[in-house]
């Protein structure tokens, strides 16, 4: 059984951030010079952070959350304080993006853990057309057994390397 707890300090824990963000965001720009939209995620708690490497230059969406079960890509301006205090977009265009770059707590084998509440995983599994990219820092990785409603990951980018995997 994963303790998030445990693993949001152990993120907190991580050192030479900025420099990891920046081999991650290198890691993974292949993955989204081919996409007409990207979406990404606003980082918080310590999250691996691309953001300003990633949103020049390129059309990119932001999740906002709709309810306790749906979050869905809208583009991302007109940011406002959402759900869990998270910026998220004020548009009501909804945009189903190419490339959805997706946070973590941990990951193990392609899949993922994240808060627990499961947005990711329903949307990945009602949108599998999308390229699933999980990006993280190297000490991320943990063992776990996934959960039958976790969805797998096509993609993990870590400052160091770049993991592919087959739904």
């Amino acid at each position: 059984m994963i303790d998030r707890k445990e693993w949001i300090v152990k993120r907190k824990q991580i050192p030479m951030r900025a420099e990891k963000n920046a081999a991650i965001a290198q890691r993974i720009l292949p993955f989204l010079h081919q996409a007409q939209c990207v979406a990404l995620y606003y980082p918080v708690r310590q999250e691996a952070d691309i953001f300003s490497y990633c949103t020049k230059g390129r059309d990119y969406a932001l999740p906002r959350v709709l309810d306790d079960q749906n979050m869905k890509f809208y583009p991302a301006d007109n940011l406002v304080s959402g759900a869990f205090g998270i910026p998220e977009p004020q548009s009501d265009q909804e945009i189903v993006p190419d490339v959805i770059v997706v946070p973590m707590l941990c990951f193990c084998d392609g899949y993922r853990v994240g808060y627990g509440k499961g947005y990711y995983d329903r949307y990945l599994s009602s949108h599998p057309q999308c390229l699933r990219v999980g990006i993280a820092y190297d000490e991320q990785e943990g063992f776990f057994t996934p959960q039958v409603w976790d969805e797998r990951l096509d993609v993990i980018v870590t400052p160091t390397r770049v993991l592919r995997y087959t739904r």
